[in-house]
């Protein structure tokens, strides 16, 4: 009888735990009405602009199967002037450039879209194709391994995955701690104990990805958020200060990826994938 209702109170307390967290949900679901009708006009208004972004990019799509690459680069920038990105606007963009003979410009919306789609596997063979034909120097194994790393998921995806993950390990941890106070009163409940044992190792291995998902969510997010940029005209000189008669340094090819450090001026503070550093102007460089 003493085992019948410890059971019972444990079915209660998962009973109420997932009451709770249908609540919770329930009340961030909730729209008020008073709102609906200049909800509806907002969602009018962003159909139409929906509308002619979907006819400037299909426009730019039917100029570029045409040849005529400058129709379709107009198109294509127009969309941006208006705000918008897309993994696929930055992508088609780049093909333009490319063919427009532009490799910097053709490898800065590459690096653009690679950002909101870095498995595209049309991309990554484009990016790579071009990048090939850029002199970028001897590349240290630490900058490859994080280029590496954070193109492996976007932002928002990792951001998704990381919070579930959580969410999924403190779920277990609260099944668990239900589990186990029941557990330590009637250790003769197989099924309970069964649980238990499934449990905990998941809960390690939840532990786990969830380390590793953290770590490269902050990687990723580092790599967002430095300065990064690329080199869009030939011939920049880079010099060690910044001043037409600083020292020169290095001539800066065309399409070399690298951060941007700091600007001064008409100047611009740069590292290059092969660690050097120097001063450029800033027309010769666009940032990502």
């Amino acid at each position: 009888m003493k085992a019948d209702q410890d059971r019972s109170m444990v079915y209660y307390r998962i009973a109420r735990y997932l009451l709770l967290l249908a609540l919770f949900f329930s009340i961030f679901s909730m729209r008020s009405s008073p709102g609906l009708a200049a909800e509806e006009k907002t969602n009018t208004a962003d159909e139409q602009l929906r509308g002619r972004a979907y006819a400037l990019f299909f426009a730019g799509n039917t100029y570029y199967d045409e040849g005529n690459y400058q129709a379709a680069r107009e198109s294509y920038e127009k969309l941006i002037e208006q705000g918008l990105e897309s993994g696929n606007l930055y992508y088609n963009l780049g093909n333009t450039y490319y063919k427009l003979g532009k490799k910097g410009m053709a490898i800065l919306y590459y690096e653009k879209a690679r950002r909101f789609m870095p498995q595209d596997a049309d991309l990554k063979a484009n990016l790579s194709f071009v990048t090939e034909e850029v002199e970028e120097g001897e590349v240290h194994g630490w900058t490859c391994y994080c280029l590496f790393l954070s193109s492996l998921c976007s932002l928002e995806k990792l951001f998704i995955y990381t919070a579930v993950t959580f969410c999924l390990i403190m779920l277990a941890g609260a099944v668990k701690t239900l589990l186990a106070t029941g557990y330590t009163r009637d250790k003769t409940d197989d099924w309970r104990c069964l649980l238990l044992r499934t449990i905990r190792p998941l809960s390690l291995g939840l532990l786990v990805l969830l380390v590793f998902l953290s770590s490269l969510t902050s990687l990723t997010y580092h790599h967002h958020h430095q300065k990064l940029g690329v080199a869009i005209q030939a011939g920049g000189e880079v010099r060690y200060a910044p001043d037409e008669e600083g020292t020169l340094y290095f001539h800066l090819n065309e399409g070399a990826r690298l951060l941007i450090l700091e600007e001064h001026d008409e100047w611009r503070l740069i590292k290059t994938l092969d660690g050097k550093r120097g001063w450029v102007k800033k027309e010769y460089i666009a940032a990502l």
